[in-house]
């Protein structure tokens, strides 16, 4: 029996891998997909704090409170940058890295090193846009 534990694109949630579970545990594997802070059921937590580390630890706290061992860490999409920063953190925990059509950064690379310079742009532009709208709202809240 594998243990295969998935580091999610940013973009799916555990419905996206719903399909996968029945399969996996019919060949004797669990398939675990915690969900990311700010993400999917958890996006109530968004916060502009969250970031990669945040992800990072997400899984990490995953492998350490359920004691995960020998454990297949699988990175999918956005996913493989949060896997490979899980991987330097926890290596001896882990069995085998995949990456599924995921972002396979190198070391100091983030997200944005990896897309094409125009996507790369409108998602800076789209992040300020939502900073500022924070502020906005959060300077508006605090003057009433």
């Amino acid at each position: 029996m594998a243990t295969f534990l998935v580091a999610r694109g940013a973009w799916t949630g555990e419905w996206f891998w719903r399909k996968m579970f029945r399969p996996m545990r019919e060949l004797g594997h669990d398939l675990i997909v915690p969900t990311l802070t700010g993400l999917g059921e958890r996006q109530h937590l968004s916060n502009r704090d969250i970031g990669l580390e945040t992800h990072i630890n997400d899984v990490l706290q995953v492998i350490a409170y359920q004691d995960l061992t020998n454990v297949t860490l699988v990175g999918h999409s956005y996913g493989g940058i949060v896997a490979t920063g899980v991987a330097d953190k926890v290596v001896r925990r882990l069995s085998a890295l995949i990456y599924l059509d995921a972002f396979v950064p190198r070391s100091g690379q983030c997200l944005l090193d990896l897309l094409p310079q125009d996507a790369a742009k409108k998602m800076q532009e789209a992040a300020r846009a939502v900073g500022q709208l924070e502020s906005a709202t959060q300077s508006h809240a605090t003057r009433h």
